[in-house]
């Protein structure tokens, strides 16, 4: 029977670090049930972090380093060997939506060479101002950034990004084996397990399977953490950023802020993403399209 390849690619801010805690914890039960979801690469490097429930980029670091080696082929037939016959090797990392531009044809020929029979991609998606407003915190928790949201609002275009993915990925539907799932994230946020799961077809069981820790995976800022965050960052840049992550580690459940912008920077954002939002909707699940 025919291994498969499925990577979640993503997108960021769309619960990923939940969804890979969630597959850490349960990479015992996940194997067992055919879906091998490795926390170690070849070189020894693991990923122990997401079993804990802590902020993880997944384990897309196995799939860098396989593609990094001698012989790519034969690297990822290695892992292959793990998989049992109608099973699949599963890689989740946020990041890999934008790593595999211009490289999906490459890759789905790497897994057909490795014995796998063809990609099956999963890619979550959020509406545009959620999405942006969500983004914005994380910037300025982690990546210095010290502008208002109607700046971010200017600058930000991780949709446009999102829709150049689609339509490569439609232009190679003909002649790659693929299989590209997409879900909106604002629409399905109470229920990302049970897509995971179904995309995976995992048993029925596996809705009793262990839940990460209770407390939020990286989590965004209260509005008093943003204030005073963004002061540091004016001063310290990306150098603040470890004050950042400290103060979500400390305090795990405060409140997100949802911070504003004008009505008239709100209009501009929506009316330069309305062309991109139509678009990414033509490959969202129906009734999840986006809103913008």
């Amino acid at each position: 029977m025919a291994k498969h390849l499925a990577l979640h690619v993503g997108h960021g801010k769309t619960g990923s670090s939940y969804l890979q805690a969630w597959l850490a914890l349960n990479a015992e039960r996940l194997a067992a049930a055919g879906v091998v979801y490795p926390l170690e690469a070849p070189s020894g490097r693991c990923e122990r972090r997401a079993q804990r429930g802590l902020f993880s980029m997944g384990n897309g670091f196995v799939l860098e380093e396989i593609e990094a080696a001698a012989d790519p082929p034969a690297a990822l037939a290695a892992l292959a060997a793990h998989v049992p016959d109608g099973g699949t090797l599963l890689i989740s990392d946020e990041r890999l939506m934008k790593r595999l531009m211009g490289r999906q044809e490459a890759l789905a020929e790497l897994a057909a060479a490795a014995g796998f029979e063809g990609l099956q991609l999963l890619l979550l998606v959020r509406d545009p101002l959620e999405h942006a407003r969500s983004l914005y915190l994380e910037m300025v928790k982690a990546h210095g950034y010290a502008g208002s949201f109607g700046d971010w609002l200017a600058i930000t275009n991780l949709h446009d990004y999102v829709l150049l993915f689609l339509q490569e990925q439609a232009a190679l539907y003909g002649g790659v084996p693929s299989q590209l799932t997409v879900h909106n994230y604002s629409r399905i946020r109470a229920a990302i397990l049970p897509a995971l799961r179904q995309w995976l077809d995992l048993p029925a069981a596996s809705t009793d399977w262990p839940l990460p820790p209770r407390q939020r995976v990286n989590r965004s800022f209260s509005r008093t953490e943003l204030g005073l965050q963004r002061r540091l960052n004016r001063v310290l840049g990306r150098g603040a950023g470890g004050f950042g992550r400290l103060l979500v580690r400390l305090r795990p459940q405060a409140e997100a802020a949802r911070p504003g912008a004008s009505p008239a920077e709100v209009e501009r954002f929506r009316a330069r993403l309305a062309p991109v939002v139509w678009g990414i909707n033509q490959h969202v699940a129906a009734g999840q399209e986006l809103q913008g």
